[in-house]
Parts: C-alpha cells; structure tokens; sequence
C-alpha cells in the first residue's frame, strides 16, 4: 500500500515504510521522454527545435538539457527495474546512517568528490542543479522559472547548460536518472544536497593535504627560514614571511622581490601593492628549468607547472598524501586511490588548475578561501 500527500509539486506517494515513491510520471516540454528521440536499438532519431530561454527556437545540440538526456546510450527507456534502483538510492541518501557507506551511492560519492577537481574549485553545485530544476520545470512551475532563470539573461543561460554539461560528465552515473529529477522537489534537493556535501569534503580533504605539507617546498630566502613545516599556523605563511612570500610572488615582480624582499612584502601587507588573480605565482615555476632566467620578468612559459610543489602536491591529490614525497615510479601499496576509483588516466588542465588554486590558499596566510573573498 501507498498513501498520497501533498507537495509544492502536487501529489506524492510514500510507501508503508514512510519510503517516498513517485507516481507514473509524463514529460513536461522542457524534458521530452527520451524515447520520442531514441529508438529501442538506441539509434538517435531526429529531435523537434527545442526553446531557449526566450521562446526562440534550438536544435536540441545547442544548450539544451533535452540533448544531454537523449544523447545517453542508456537513455532508450526508463525501465521499471531503474526506476526502483533510483528509488532505493534516493532512500539511501535521506538515510544518515548510511549515505556515507551505502553500496548504491559508491560511484555518486566518488563522482561527487571529483567535482571541484575536474569542474571548478569553487561550483556551487547545489545553485546550478537548482537552476536546471528550475529549467527542468518550466511547463510545470513557470513561476519558479520566471524568478530564478529569465532575468539572468541568453548569456548566462547558455553558461548554465554549458556548466550542467560538462557537470554530468563527471556525475555520468546519475546522468540517465535527469527525466526523474522534475517529480518531486523535496527528493531532488535531497540529491543535490548529496551531492554537493561530498563536493565540499573533497575540497576540504584537499586543503587539509595541501596545508599540511606544502611548507615542506618552501626554501629560505637570505636568513629567513620558512615556519617549522609542522605549523599550522596561517599568520606565520603568506607576505608575513619572506621566504613563503617569494613563491607567492606574481612572476613578472620576482626582480624587484629579490632586491628587497622585506619592502616589498610590506608594500603588499600595506596594500601598497596589489597582486592581481590573472598573475602567475612562482611557485609554479621550476626556478632549476635550464631556460628559467629569474631577471627576464616576461617570460612566463619556463618552468612553467614543473615546480616540485606543483608536480608533488598534485600526485598527491590524485593519488594519496602517501605519494607526495615518492621518488621512485610506480604505484605505492596500499587502498586505491581517489584516482583510479574515478578511472581518472591523466591530470587534466582543469585539475591543474585546480591544484594550483588550492596551493595558492595553502601558503597563504588566508583563512578563508572562499571565492567571494577579495583578498584570497
């Protein structure tokens, strides 16, 4: 037996358990059923323009959620068999004590993780995913789209389906179960919510690994050491000392650093200077490059991502703190690491990125990194 009950979405049904399950469901425009585009073999039949945000007319390949959809090589049907598994991994997820251990949500954990590596160290998950709900729902809940999605403007919408895109291919394991997503509000929240705590303990975890062992790079510059490699303290890091100040160093100041590196950190604690985000840091430099010259301040292709911070801190990352410090090739005994659960095969350049980014914070006396935060 299931009984009904009301929600901002209309009807919902829970089972005797008090489980939430949903009702037979039919597609709103704005999410076509998928076997309107894909033949029972999976062969991608020609799909109706779809709408912009305006009402203009689109090819589904254009920015459109519809074709992420249809585009799936799973995507032919909805069987009942997969509506049952996302049920159960919904259950799961609304289940504390056992969303962090469930057998359902292992590749939804890893994928999650990923997220800030591979898409951007900073999303926020939680506002794009609403924002495709909302998208999702336009037949359904124009008022929610009306608030939320038109006054953003063509170009910021076709920045979210771009965003949403490249989203699900890291979340590829959910990405079938997008048509689910408009039947009931509270259960889609339950999933983003997931999704985006396992996104932010990946950063932190990240942050902490980083913070942790990144003095451990950090040379002397004249008689000024770096903290004890053991300090956890953010005061003692960034342009309060010299030595951690000089990796920080935009590339293109580095001459005027070295001949005298304590005014020049005062200049920049006195906001005398000010070090843009578009500058490129020396730490990411290998100052030990046969083609790095310190005094040519416009070259800024030397050395470039080859630093031992840089090259170590991100086999790290990848691979488990264990790695850091390894020096010989190969793999090191021991659990598998975030990388080879994600089948991850090579540092992409948004991973780059991305550990740089987080470098950066770690060396910093910052103690907020977040993305708001002008100073960091």
């Amino acid at each position: 037996m299931s009984r009904r009950s009301k929600s901002s979405r209309g009807t919902s049904y829970s089972d005797s358990r008090g489980i939430r399950t949903l009702p037979p469901r039919s597609y709103p425009a704005s999410a076509p059923s998928p076997s309107s585009s894909v033949g029972s073999t999976g062969t991608r039949r020609s799909t109706p323009a779809e709408e912009t945000m305006d009402g203009s007319e689109t090819t589904p390949a254009e920015n459109n959620v519809a074709a992420v959809v249809a585009t799936h090589p799973d995507a032919g049907a909805w069987p009942s068999l997969q509506r049952k598994r996302y049920l159960q991994m919904l259950a799961d997820i609304q289940n504390v004590q056992v969303k962090s251990t469930a057998e359902s949500l292992e590749s939804l954990r890893i994928a999650s993780r990923m997220i800030p590596r591979l898409f951007h160290p900073y999303s926020n998950t939680e506002a794009l995913m609403l924002n495709i709900s909302a998208i999702l729902n336009k037949t359904s809940d124009p008022d929610t789209y009306n608030e939320r999605i038109r006054p953003l403007g063509e170009d910021v919408y076709k920045t979210i389906m771009k965003d949403f895109t490249d989203l699900m291919t890291i979340l590829s394991c959910i990405r079938k179960d997008i048509p689910m997503w408009v039947e009931d509000d509270d259960i889609f929240r339950c999933l983003i919510g997931f999704v985006n705590d396992f996104a932010c303990a990946g950063r932190n975890d990240d942050n902490h690994t980083i913070k942790t062992n990144c003095l451990a790079f950090v040379r002397a510059v004249g008689a000024v050491d770096p903290p004890a490699i053991q300090s956890m303290d953010k005061d003692l890091r960034g342009w309060n000392n010299e030595a951690v100040a000089r990796m920080l160093c935009p590339r293109e100041w580095l001459p005027e650093f070295d001949a005298d590196p304590s005014g020049f950190c005062h200049d920049v604690r006195y906001c005398r200077r000010f070090p843009k985000s578009s500058s490129l840091p020396m730490f990411l430099f290998n100052e030990k490059d046969p083609e790095f010259n310190a005094a040519d301040a416009t070259d800024f292709t030397a050395g470039l991502f080859k630093s031992d911070i840089v090259t170590s801190l991100t086999r790290g990352i990848a691979t488990g703190p264990r790695n850091i410090f390894k020096s010989t090739p190969g793999p090191m005994p021991g659990p598998k690491s975030m990388a080879e659960k994600a089948n991850m095969k090579k540092i992409s350049i948004r991973f780059l990125a991305y550990t740089s980014t987080v470098i950066y914070y770690g060396l910093s006396s910052m103690d907020n990194g977040a993305v708001e935060h002008g100073s960091f």
